[in-house]
């Protein structure tokens, strides 16, 4: 038995290599795949015999790809269009909807704003079937629909720890309705830890390995990249940061979330204006004045707004620092809604970080509010290789 298990396994790492070398290097020939990853002809054959079967790859003619005379040599490369992956990412502002292949190109991606809590499930219901019939995508040829949300979900994805506007949404358990309803597998992980996924391999960390993403907005988190591994633990809360206090917060009885990030900036604003303080937010009425009026104040220089964010950019500072230095990283990633305030933001966290001679690498996310979309589709793509290579049948469709 142990024999038995331990061929199996040898059998399940080449084919897991074996694919992913058509995945990234193809389109290879069977001679080639044997020599870059020395495994016998004969088992490269096999294997990719099974992928064949399976259609997760499939043969190309060779002319294109070589201009020697003589018989060349069948090449194989990857099948692109063997299953789909659903990303979805759920944000405050509005939820995003995207199809992937398994090259990671979106075939379509849509936004939209769910209005009430009651219609929230069966708007997503209905936006996945109405894209999958967009693009004339079988429901049978999605391998899974992955998630990115705020809130910390454990390996079942109860959600132990979340923000009370996000807990309003869930009516339902909803990995296990959409499941049902459905009949796809589903999964749910922490937007933060999807943007740092997302970052690493498609944005401002790609070629790294070790890199700290940070996100402020509507709430502020992080995601952790060591040794190119996410790192969730074994509560998945690694990179929680909504209850970071100091004795100046433990003093007003508030979180870092609920002092700088846009609830707390639209109270301090009012409370300022309130009290007498000059603004061009002062003509709106003090419980009509939006984000995006911040925003407009703030790129029309105004004054208290300026200071305000300032204000949020020492703190994220101080957030920043502490948590490089503590993992000893040496890139930071800066996203989320508060990149609007970059040209303050970034500057200073820099400034901080010279101040106490810790030398790091301060960058801005560049995909957006695409990072968790790439980061659900790196996790999904990964899972279903897990799958194809492992020993148990697979029906190709």
């Amino acid at each position: 038995m142990t024999k038995s298990a331990n061929q199996s396994l040898v059998r399940e790492t080449n084919q897991k290599a074996i694919l992913e070398a058509i995945y990234k290097r193809g389109p290879l020939s069977r001679a080639n795949l044997a020599r870059m990853l020395s495994i016998s002809k004969p088992a490269s054959a096999n294997n990719i015999s099974r992928l064949l079967d399976l259609q997760v790859v499939r043969e190309i003619g060779s002319k294109a790809y070589s201009t020697k005379s003589g018989r060349q040599p069948i090449l194989v490369e990857f099948n692109n269009e063997f299953r789909y992956i659903f990303a979805i990412d759920i944000s405050f502002r509005e939820t995003i909807f995207a199809i992937y292949d398994l090259a990671g190109v979106v075939i379509d991606n849509l936004s939209v704003k769910i209005a009430t809590q009651k219609s929230f499930e069966a708007h997503m219901i209905n936006t996945i079937k109405t894209m999958l019939d967009k693009n004339n995508i079988p429901i049978t040829k999605v391998f899974c629909i992955g998630i990115s949300s705020p809130g910390i979900f454990d390996i079942e994805s109860n959600v132990p720890n979340v923000h009370e506007r996000v807990k309003s949404w869930f009516q339902k358990d909803i990995v296990a309705h959409l499941s049902q309803k459905l009949n796809i597998p589903v999964f749910i992980k922490n937007d933060a830890n999807m943007g740092a996924l997302g970052e690493l391999l498609y944005g401002s960390g790609k070629g790294l390995t070790d890199l700290m993403y940070i996100f402020c907005g509507e709430g502020i988190g992080t995601g952790v990249i060591l040794n190119s591994k996410l790192q969730e633990g074994a509560r998945f809360n690694v990179g929680n940061i909504s209850l970071y206090i100091d004795r100046q917060k433990l003093k007003s009885g508030k979180t870092v979330e609920e002092m700088i990030c846009i609830a707390g900036v639209l109270e301090t604003i009012r409370l300022e204006i309130g009290k007498g303080s000059h603004s061009c937010l002062s003509a709106i009425a003090l419980n009509e004045i939006s984000f995006d009026d911040v925003i407009m104040a703030y790129q029309n220089k105004d004054s208290l707004v300026t200071s305000i964010i300032r204000d949020v950019a020492e703190e994220i500072s101080c957030i920043i620092l502490g948590l490089a230095s503590f993992l000893g990283l040496q890139v930071v990633i800066f996203g989320g809604d508060y990149l609007v305030f970059k040209d303050t933001i970034i500057p200073l966290v820099t400034k901080t970080f010279q101040t106490y001679g810790y030398s790091c690498d301060i960058r801005t996310a560049v995909l957006g509010e695409h990072a968790g979309l790439h980061g659900v589709f790196c996790i999904a793509r990964n899972q279903l290789f897990d799958e194809v290579c492992s020993q148990t049948p697979l029906i190709a469709i």
